[in-house]
């Protein structure tokens, strides 16, 4: 089993454009794990997904969902086959 582990940083997330299709279809079906239900699997990389809390100077807050969107494709991108340790850190000032 191999499996990225998770945070959600202030970076963009990739474009799903950027995805073949079968990184695509392994994207939407990622399983994401606030835990390491694999404690045997090998850990491929850490990935961030778009700040769940965006800082009082830009417009809109961004979802969860969106957040997990964008490292869902990031683990896609190096053949993942979970997320694990995913967390979302929230600040009221910054991302």
């Amino acid at each position: 089993m191999l499996l990225c582990i998770s945070d959600s940083g202030c970076i963009s997330n990739p474009r799903i454009d950027d995805l073949s299709g079968a990184e695509r279809a392994k994207a939407a079906n990622m399983p994401v794990h606030s835990d390491n239900p694999y404690p045997n699997a090998k850990v491929l990389k850490t990935v961030s997904g778009l700040s769940c809390n965006r800082n009082g100077y830009q417009r809109q807050d961004v979802s969860h969902s969106e957040a997990l969107e964008g490292i869902k494709i990031q683990a896609a991108m190096v053949n993942a086959d979970a997320v694990v340790n995913n967390f979302c850190q929230k600040n009221s000032d910054t991302d």
